[in-house]
């Protein structure tokens, strides 16, 4: 069986260049695209009343499968997966139960405070997993 390439996205430009640099390098294989869901953002709501963020969150796989369908990766499965959770952990938790092999990942995100070079997310998987990480600037 082929490599599990884990991709976090949140929209931002570092996570759109991320995917582009797996679906360029990593034919073969599976590709799982993750979206984390933070509850701690002001329109998160659990019951479900809050439906923009899982709205986004479609318009974010919406854009996975236009850039997938895209590109010419050969004999490569992708998989869009929505979660919740504080990124940072959502992703390190998923990469443990999915038996990923690789994570590529943005070097920040959208958050409103931004670290100076990495960011806090990137740098807390890069030092916290147990697989390879490339971090895309």
């Amino acid at each position: 069986m082929g490599r599990h390439i884990l991709v976090p996205v949140d929209s931002s430009e570092p996570a759109w260049r991320a995917l582009e640099h797996a679906l360029s390098f990593h034919t073969g294989g599976q590709i799982t695209v993750l979206h984390v869901i933070d509850p701690q953002q002001g329109d998160y709501r659990p019951d479900g009343s809050g439906d923009s963020v899982y709205r986004r969150s479609e318009k974010i796989a919406d854009e996975v499968t236009q850039r997938f369908e895209g590109a010419d990766v050969p004999s490569t499965e992708l998989t869009f997966e929505t979660i919740e959770g504080k990124p940072k952990n959502a992703i390190l938790r998923f990469e443990s139960d999915a038996d990923v092999d690789q994570i590529i990942i943005g070097s920040r995100g959208n958050a409103d405070v931004k670290r100076l070079l990495l960011g806090s997310v990137a740098e807390t998987v890069a030092r916290r997993s147990d697989c390879p990480v490339t971090i895309v600037n």
